[in-house]
């Protein structure tokens, strides 16, 4: 969890100052995600279907994750267009200010907070994305739960340069823990 930690900071630092409460609020989302995973892990323990947290939407109706955002929360459009419920990708949308101006948004889906996050500017725009929803894809087939062996295949992965263990693929950042995809993130930079 650490390694996105620092992947995430590095990303979007660059596209607008990170305050503490935004640390904060990231934080708290990446635990939250990891406490979802491992009860639900551990409910199914012994069972031969092993459980991940849920889907944002059945997987044939889920957006892509692309270089532009995800479905319908695109970079540079103005955040205030997006509604406070958004059927699968968040029951209830909340929003934290930066001292310096900007927000940041995180989706609530099913009680799970944190799956969805976006930053804005200033004026609303939104500067980044981060999903972490189990099943979440790009077009060139990586989704959130890929197992790390199946990622390494993917053509034209490059590992990051920002020291972490994570790759990228166009401007998509893929998040990385020690066995499979935790995340896909991208900001308009």
């Amino acid at each position: 969890m650490k390694h996105f930690i620092v992947t995430f900071l590095f990303l979007f630092t660059a596209s607008v100052s990170a305050d503490a409460q935004f640390l904060k609020n990231l934080e708290t989302a990446i635990k939250n995600a990891a406490g979802n995973q491992t009860t639900q892990q551990k409910a199914t323990a012994g069972k031969a279907e092993k459980s991940t947290k849920k889907s944002a939407a059945p997987e044939s109706a889920m957006p892509l994750f692309t270089n532009d955002g995800w479905g319908r929360i695109k970079l540079g459009m103005n955040a205030n267009n997006l509604p406070n419920k958004l059927p699968g990708y968040y029951d209830l949308l909340d929003c934290s200010s930066f001292d310096m101006g900007g927000s940041c948004y995180t989706g609530y889906l099913n009680g799970n907070k944190g799956d969805v996050m976006f930053e804005t500017s200033e004026n609303e725009i939104i500067l980044n994305v981060c999903v972490t929803y189990t099943g979440v894809r790009c077009s060139n087939g990586i989704y959130v739960g890929m197992p790390l062996a199946n990622l390494k295949k993917i053509r034209g992965l490059k590992r990051a340069t920002d020291g972490t263990s994570n790759y990228v693929v166009g401007r998509i950042m893929v998040l990385v823990d020690e066995t499979k995809v935790i995340g896909l993130a991208v900001n308009a930079l």
